[in-house]
């Protein structure tokens, strides 16, 4: 039955003061009066309460409250470690004062800094909740993991995050070095080596960290605590690597566009100079232009195709920059002037028939380097070019 005290019995049928057996001697995690917390000689045990994991799970967690033979109450992690005690019974009533978070044994479980501010648990850099739907209910107590686990074999690739200004139980192994750095590289060669802090001598621990303290900017008692991570898990060193990353997209961007607004540029100033070409040929007898050499190189390719040759001249194909096909004839052996050459050429030029190709235009240029076409009778007898149309 359940008494009004809150102890639930269970009694002999026959003799009801026969108490077969009581929850008050199996404590849980509340006291109720008349409870019993202490020794019971009877059953060679301890009558403790322990706490639940967190508010949805009320199996035991790692703390507990015991009652040592001295009547002082004392609070333990994992039943083993004391982190707070009462003093005597009769100080009992006047220093039962809950001790701060922070300065419970492993609160927050390994490889997490525990501090009086919200959140009260963080994990170190390169860390993560071991079970993160107990951090959301308050039990810290699993502690933290790698992100990624340490390889032994990749110790290159191992750096350290700093956990600056941190107080840390000194269950370490002190080793004597002269300076920081041969204090790191103790740690790294160590495969066991989690961490290490540096302060006239050196300290390194292996295994888990547990009891760290993140204090207060205006408390300097604390030291800067080295843990060891895989590089890459560094806050640091992945907002580096992204700025770098970065950097490079938006410096290949830059010339991309730079070259695309070049080029655009360069296509748009020589579509300019071909309409500019076409749009400014000197015109004779308002049906013959006037090419200037380099503008046939241009058009054959620099005399690149052959599509015959005579006694007074070669013939070359080319294309003008309207996109005409035509036939550029390069005479040889001009002799007669610029003037004479001209009228020539505009001769020919008028002569219109369907078995002969037209004449669009010539080339004269400079007096080594005339351009012409030959007459009906003669071909003129000097360097020159004349265009045809092929069309």
């Amino acid at each position: 039955m359940l008494l009004d005290n809150g102890n639930f019995v269970i009694r002999d049928t026959l003799d009801s003061s026969n108490v077969i057996w009581q929850s008050f001697d199996y404590p849980t995690d509340t006291y109720l009066p008349g409870g019993k917390i202490g020794y019971n000689k009877l059953k060679n045990e301890k009558q403790a309460l322990t706490s639940w994991k967190n508010s949805e799970n009320p199996s035991p967690s790692l703390f507990s409250l015991e009652v040592e033979p001295n009547t002082s109450h004392i609070l333990l992690w994992n039943v083993s470690k004391p982190y707070w005690t009462s003093g005597g019974f009769l100080q009992w009533i006047s220093k039962w004062i809950i001790p701060q978070q922070c300065t419970v044994y492993a609160f927050c479980g390994a490889f997490s800094s525990c501090n009086q501010n919200v959140p009260i648990c963080t994990c170190i850099e390169g860390f993560e909740p071991r079970i993160k739907a107990n951090w959301e209910l308050g039990d810290h107590s699993g502690g933290c993991v790698r992100k990624i686990p340490l390889q032994c074999e990749n110790r290159e690739n191992d750096k350290f995050s700093v956990v600056p200004n941190t107080y840390f139980l000194e269950n370490s192994e002190s080793i004597t070095v002269g300076h920081i750095d041969e204090c790191e590289l103790a740690c790294l060669r160590n495969c066991s080596c989690s961490a290490y802090a540096y302060h006239n001598r050196c300290l390194i621990w292996g295994g888990g960290l547990f009891n760290l303290r993140q204090l207060s900017s205006d408390d300097k008692s604390g030291r800067d605590l080295h843990v060891r991570v895989v590089t890459s898990k560094l806050v640091g060193t992945e907002s580096k690597a992204k700025a770098k990353r970065n950097t490079y997209l938006i410096v290949f961007g830059a010339i991309c566009g730079f070259f695309c607004f070049f080029g655009s540029v360069l296509v748009f100033l020589w579509r300019k100079r071909q309409r500019d070409t076409v749009g400014t040929l000197e015109k004779v007898d308002d049906f013959l232009a006037v090419f200037k050499y380099c503008d046939i190189r241009i058009a054959t390719k620099n005399f690149l195709e052959n599509l015959g040759e005579g006694g007074l001249g070669t013939i070359f194909k080319g294309t003008l920059p309207n996109s005409i096909a035509v036939a550029v004839k390069r005479l040889k052996n001009l002799k007669q002037g610029e003037k004479q050459f001209r009228a020539e050429v505009s001769t020919i030029g008028m002569i219109q028939h369907i078995n002969l190709v037209c004449l669009r235009g010539f080339c004269i240029q400079g007096v080594l380097n005339l351009v012409s076409l030959s007459s009906e009778n003669e071909w003129l007898k000097m360097n020159g070019t004349a265009l045809f149309d092929l069309n």
